[in-house]
């Protein structure tokens, strides 16, 4: 659907410096101001703005989970510590669209592939966070390390 936007968008604008060429501007005026809603029309629709709020939401909830582990005692390290190590590595985890296992010191989250979890791991580990990849089964784990 986004596309469609685009596409039509730039008719409209084609048509508008049209307009403004052959002197007529009011006509002109309108059809830059239907571009203009169609290219709102657009970024709203588009994938990338779509990932980056269903990114926020997720780590949201990540940091919802974490904290509420914490009161609880399941989770057994600082809430400034977690939310800091989660801020720095905030786009990395909610990219993975699902919810991490929090174990007692730690945040795993879950990988098909050994490949994709030691290039997670390098991320993490660039960011100056402690992080490990380990197998479990058929599935691999980055653990993320609070300590």
């Amino acid at each position: 659907m986004a596309n469609i936007y685009l596409a039509i968008g730039v008719i409209f604008l084609i048509m508008s410096a049209l307009s403004f060429a052959l002197g007529i501007y009011y006509l002109g005026i309108v059809l830059l101001i239907v571009f203009i809603i169609l290219m709102f029309m657009f970024y709203k629709s588009s994938a990338l703005h779509v990932n980056k709020r269903v990114s926020s939401i997720t780590y949201d909830g990540i940091i919802r989970s974490g904290l509420s582990k914490i009161e609880k005692g399941t989770l057994n390290i600082e809430k400034a510590q977690f939310i800091s190590v989660m801020g720095k590595i905030n786009d990395l985890v909610s990219s993975q669209g699902t919810m991490p296992e929090f174990g007692i010191d730690a945040v795993y989250l879950e990988f098909n592939r050994q490949d994709r979890a030691e290039k997670l791991v390098e991320l993490i580990k660039e960011r100056g966070v402690n992080a490990s990849a380990t197998q479990e089964r058929s599935l691999w784990k980055v653990k993320i390390d609070f300590t």
